[in-house]
């Protein structure tokens, strides 16, 4: 488990760029140890040097728990859940049991965020199947080889045009493809070759009233180390703005945690003018 401490003390607090808005807020990210995912794994594996100090740099507040199988008592200790299928270069995690993926369904339907790192490659692709399985989704290996290239398909989501830049061109390399996206999510980017989703989203409230958002993407080489084979350095800005989505609370939270704060600030002020003889 890797731990940081929260640098600020207030429970949310978020910085502004144009539009967009970066999360400061204490988050609790939840992941699969290295009893589960191992040189892949998010932010513990070998092949992912370059993501783990992206986030350590620009999510200081964020606190990580891990586990080697996704659990009721888990997940509802963390915010954010990530994780992914490959575990080595060739080899898959074990899949989603059936209470697994229960599991993850109601951390969504509770309000719970989930980043899917569902890589479709072959060696991987049980694993990503059960990842999307609960949502109504499928995924296959693409059956091309080589280097290829995603599109995004719009520019209103902050996953494709967000605080850290600008999406236009996603490298991938023994990816999947989504075939059935089910009855929530919706493209965020189609594969060139095969005009297939690559990239998606379940908005939150999709899934009931009080839903949280899921986002799947279907190959992981674009948080891999470039000398792992990866693409992190041509493209972090997938990597940043899909984390900084998956760990902002939704715009009615933000508004909420405005109101309460302004409110403690009039509370305190109360306090300063109040007359003497009233303490």
């Amino acid at each position: 488990m890797r731990v940081r401490q929260a640098l600020v003390p207030t429970v949310l607090s978020f910085v502004l760029l144009g539009s967009q808005v970066v999360a400061r807020a204490t988050q609790i990210v939840g992941t699969f140890n290295s009893l589960r995912s191992t040189t892949a794994n998010f932010l513990m594996g070998d092949y992912t040097h370059e993501a783990q100090a992206a986030f350590d740099t620009n999510f200081p507040n964020a606190t990580i728990e891990s586990t080697s199988t996704l659990t009721t008592q888990f997940l509802s200790g963390i915010n954010t859940l990530v994780i992914g299928s490959p575990s080595t270069e060739s080899t898959g995690i074990t899949p989603l049991s059936t209470s697994e993926q229960s599991a993850l369904l109601n951390f969504v339907l509770a309000g719970g965020n989930a980043f899917l790192i569902a890589d479709g490659y072959i060696p991987y692709t049980a694993a990503a199947e059960s990842f999307v399985k609960p949502f109504g989704m499928t995924i296959v290996d693409d059956g091309l080889s080589g280097v290829l290239y995603a599109t995004p398909t719009t520019q209103s989501n902050p996953v494709i045009n967000g605080p850290f830049g600008d999406v236009t061109t996603i490298p991938l390399y023994g990816a999947g493809i989504i075939t059935n996206l089910g009855p929530y999510a919706t493209t965020l980017a189609t594969m060139n070759a095969l005009n297939k989703p690559v990239l998606a989203e379940i908005p939150a409230h999709a899934l009931g009233p009080t839903s949280g958002r899921v986002l799947i993407v279907t190959n992981a080489a674009f948080m891999m180390d470039d000398a792992a084979g990866g693409f992190f350095s041509q493209d972090p800005q997938l990597f940043l703005n899909a984390m900084n989505y998956a760990l902002t609370p939704e715009p009615t939270s933000l508004a909420l945690a405005t109101v309460a704060l302004a409110g403690f600030a009039v509370a305190g002020m109360r306090g300063r003018f109040r007359h003497p003889s009233a303490h």
